[in-house]
């Protein structure tokens, strides 16, 4: 199910990496320093600091979480020689446990819809987000055109939202859409 052809040659997936001890942004850095393309959805807060001023932190949106672009190669030279702390994150399948794989469309359609728009996206707890209750869509209008994932109504709310799911991981919602936005796929 890979759309990248250059992407499906050379062997490179994106991996989701659990990160012990909230060093997620740690890892980040440490993997670019590496030249190891990641990503880590984050956002600034201003927070007082121990003497009480007020200062700018960056934060993880998905704790504990980080999403590695590489081949698999790479991330055990990584984990076992530089940053021991990193473990690749897995789920069970037909009773077999495996590495999680996210793949490149999904993965794209989650970056693009956190990153772009006019209204920050709404994180949803993942195993909250029943996806059978929606319409699989691709956006074919605005900034976020392009975009695949199911076009459903979430509670509270009343409008309808694309919501791009990665399982166990994280579930992230666009702003309110018309159907005249989406199209069926």
């Amino acid at each position: 199910m890979e759309d990248s052809t250059s992407s499906a040659e050379n062997g490179h997936k994106w991996y989701v990496m659990r990160v012990t001890y909230q060093r997620e942004v740690a890892a980040k850095q440490s993997m670019d320093a590496l030249g190891v393309e990641t990503y880590l959805p984050v956002q600034t807060l201003r927070r007082r600091n121990a003497r009480g001023r007020f200062c700018k932190v960056t934060v993880p949106l998905v704790h504990n979480f980080l999403f590695v672009h590489s081949e698999r190669s790479v991330i055990d030279g990584i984990k076992t020689y530089r940053l021991p702390y990193l473990r690749y994150a897995t789920c069970v399948r037909d009773g077999q446990r495996e590495i999680m794989v996210v793949p490149d469309r999904q993965m794209e359609s989650f970056i693009r819809v956190i990153g772009e728009g006019d209204k920050p996206a709404l994180f949803l707890d993942p195993a909250a987000v029943n996806l059978s209750l929606g319409d699989r869509v691709r956006i074919i209008d605005g900034p976020l055109a392009g975009v695949e994932g199911t076009f459903m109504r979430l509670q509270g709310g009343r409008g309808r939202r694309v919501v791009v799911k990665i399982d166990m991981v994280a579930a992230v919602a666009t702003t309110e859409l018309t159907p005249a936005q989406v199209e069926k796929i």
